[in-house]
């Protein structure tokens, strides 16, 4: 560990802050932040087109049918796998 970066971990630890280990993991991001939240989408259950836009009934993780919401394609540019497979069963 080079002297600078020894330097921040002891003034994180000062500010009672841990430091937790990570790496970085290449995936498809399927997370929103609306409203300070984030959401992640579990799956797209629909698709409906509407004055000639299409929009999709989003069903977010840890959420129920009752909370799924129609979003533009726009929206979803992050879950373009998902759309595919819609689009297919469509």
């Amino acid at each position: 560990m080079s002297k600078a970066s020894s330097s921040r971990c002891q003034a994180l630890a000062e500010l009672g802050k841990e430091i937790i280990p990570w790496k970085m993991v290449e995936t498809e991001p399927k997370l929103f932040l609306i409203q300070g939240d984030v959401y992640e989408v579990e799956k797209l259950v629909a698709l409906k087109i509407v004055k000639g836009q299409k929009l999709y009934r989003v069903r977010w993780r840890g959420y129920g049918r009752e909370s799924d919401t129609m979003e533009p394609e726009e929206n979803l540019l992050s879950c373009k796998e998902m759309i595919l497979d819609l689009e297919k069963k469509n």
